[in-house]
């Protein structure tokens, strides 16, 4: 089912007009599609990080967990701690990264992306250096070293870095919106609106984009254009109220708050093997 009881009681109670055809809460029904289970084995922390770094083309079990080798899920959860905002825990992470996988670009890079979102543009610089020294001229470290160059105000360099992500991924619409933002605040105002319209021909919902077109538009004096990208934005804007509404719902409901929460640990219980007799 889309919704569980909770919810749908939640729903009822607050929007009585969408609820009209019914007098009270509906019981939705719910249909078995599929079904599928997967069993994820944890160990302690300590276990993993003083695990030995697999030897090239060593694919054995014990050093590779479910088929993921141990950078990758240290990878992929130092990237869960940034998106969440926990940039101390996905550093410490990331460096662990680096220490497994040192031929690989993963964990500097990610560290560079770390310290640009803390503002720290020295390490930045020291980490995106430390990329290119294992893989030059990789597209995906030239996004970040366009971002570290933005903030720095090289809006050149920030051109030349976007420029070259767009080569080998010409779809990237991040890469258009900065690429547009960098040429605007370059005063090319043409050439900023053409890589921003490209932008939200990829994604229309792009609000980011909406909102320095509008700033181009107005730039260049054209009022009813730059309105209407007004608009746009606006509309697309997130919901701040968002978080009163459900706060209700929230405070009953202690699994979805928890989710609610931008920097949130989710609690998980080993599994523990018993004989067949239940010792």
């Amino acid at each position: 089912r889309k919704f569980d009881r909770t919810y749908t009681e939640f729903a009822y109670r607050n929007n009585p007009e969408g609820f009209a055809a019914f007098d009270d809460v509906p019981d939705l029904p719910v249909t078995e599609i599929d079904a599928h289970r997967v069993t994820l084995l944890a160990r302690p922390f300590a276990a993993q990080a003083s695990q030995a770094r697999p030897a090239p083309g060593d694919t054995s079990q014990s050093l590779h967990d479910a088929g993921a080798p141990t950078w990758m899920r240290f990878n992929d959860y130092g990237i869960g701690l940034l998106l969440q905002g926990d940039t101390r825990g996905a550093a410490q992470v990331f460096a662990e990264v680096a220490r497994l996988a040192p031929e690989r670009v993963d964990g500097e890079r990610n560290l560079a992306r770390v310290a640009l979102n803390d503002g720290d543009l020295s390490k930045a610089w020291e980490h995106l250096g430390r990329c290119e020294q294992i893989s030059p001229g990789d597209a995906q470290t030239a996004w970040f070293w366009g971002v570290a160059h933005q903030k720095a105000g090289n809006y050149a360099d920030a051109e030349k870095a976007y420029r070259h992500v767009l080569r080998q991924f010409p779809e990237d619409r991040a890469a258009w919106r900065n690429l547009g933002r960098v040429l605007y605040l370059d005063a090319r105002h043409e050439e900023a609106l053409r890589a921003l319209t490209r932008a939200l021909r990829i994604d229309s919902e792009d609000r980011s984009a909406h909102y320095h077109r509008m700033l181009v538009l107005r730039a260049l004096g054209r009022e009813d254009e730059a309105d209407a990208a007004e608009q746009a934005y606006s509309y697309y804007q997130i919901d701040e109220s968002a978080q009163s509404v459900t706060h209700e719902y929230r405070q009953r409901d202690a699994d979805a708050n928890r989710e609610a929460q931008p920097i949130h640990a989710h609690p998980v219980s080993p599994l523990t093997s018993t004989s067949e007799d239940g010792a």
